[in-house]
């Protein structure tokens, strides 16, 4: 089973990308704690309606907690092999409470 779930903060606003076919998808960083002087930064992308709702409800700092797969892709950059790893989103969770006016 590829699952993970982490709950952490937006390290910046979500770039959301609307693409010809339709498509859409959001790619973002979390900073996860992990104790009290240790923090993760992990990179996650979100497609379609979860894409959608990112971008309209999250911005830099804001709690997020997220159930993804781990996903990897490999690229070609100056002619050397790179690799990426980073997550792809099933479902999300706004942990971020809203103040009121």
């Amino acid at each position: 089973m590829n699952n993970c779930t982490f709950i952490g903060n937006l390290t910046a606003d979500p770039d959301i990308k609307y693409f010809e076919t339709g498509k859409v998808k959001a790619s973002f960083s979390l900073a996860v704690n992990e104790g009290k002087e240790k923090v993760t930064f992990i990179d996650c992308e979100a497609w379609a309606g979860t894409a959608e709702l990112i971008g309209q409800h999250c911005k830099k700092g804001e709690k997020l907690g997220v159930e993804a797969r781990y996903a990897k892709d490999t690229y070609e950059k100056e002619g050397q092999k790179r690799t990426k790893s980073y997550f792809v989103c099933n479902s999300i969770t706004f942990c971020s409470t809203k103040k009121a006016d």
